[in-house]
């Protein structure tokens, strides 16, 4: 945190909470729900599992990036 300030990047109180707090507790929603369709659905749903994890990285870069 103190090299930031020593940089001269900003930094704001949302990104911290976005960063350090809730893409966490996303990601270990979007991993569980994965796991629950590969384990519901069998080889189907681990390629649908794999599938949804995917598409919220690339949601979640497309934002972000």
């Amino acid at each position: 945190f103190i090299d930031f300030l020593f940089n001269g990047i900003s930094i704001y109180p949302l990104e911290m909470i976005m960063n350090y707090l809730v893409v966490p507790i996303l990601a270990i929603i979007v991993l569980f729900t994965g796991i629950l369709f590969h384990k519901s659905f069998g080889k189907v749903g681990g390629i649908l599992g794999l599938f949804y994890i995917a598409i919220i990285v690339f949601i979640y870069m497309f934002l972000n990036y």
